[in-house]
């Protein structure tokens, strides 16, 4: 599927009409600019992670580039202090990342979703936290990350 193709209030329509309300949140996340970033603090971003995902019953979907490694990834986030479930990952080849991310939510179920990622999804932006390479998932990246599910929660 080509979100190129797609108008906005298409890719909104498909969204709400691959919903189920009864299915786990989700929590795209990216690691390069999000909680691998230049001098950062691995353990207090994921512990905002943790947060994230406790408050909202979230399983978390990888869409790093580094998912070609599975384990190596599961093994990386708990050695920062990870606690949370991994049940799956985007695919690898082929589309963008706005593009398996869709293909991912087309083929799983889910209730409502968030995106960490410090590249711009405009097709998705309305899902998207977008972190600065540099700062990561900050307070302020943690707090738009909460709007965005209360948003959907509340709508």
């Amino acid at each position: 599927m080509s979100t190129g193709k797609l108008r906005y209030s298409q890719i909104h329509h498909q969204v709400n009409t691959l919903k189920k309300a009864s299915s786990p949140n989700l929590l795209f996340l990216d690691f390069d600019g999000v909680w691998i970033i230049p001098e950062g603090d691995y353990k207090a971003i994921i512990q905002r992670v943790n947060r994230l995902i406790q408050t909202y019953q979230m399983e978390v979907v990888l869409t790093t580039s580094h998912r070609t490694n599975m384990q190596g990834c599961i093994n990386l986030l708990k050695a920062c202090g990870f606690e949370g479930v991994i049940s799956g990952r985007t695919e690898l080849e082929g589309e963008k990342r706005a593009a398996q991310i869709l293909n991912y939510l087309n083929q799983h179920d889910f209730h409502h979703f968030v995106i960490l990622d410090d590249m711009w999804i405009d097709p998705l932006q309305d899902y998207l936290v977008h972190c600065n390479f540099y700062t990561g998932f900050d307070d302020k990246a943690y707090n738009e990350a909460t709007r965005i599910m209360e948003r959907q929660i509340n709508s």
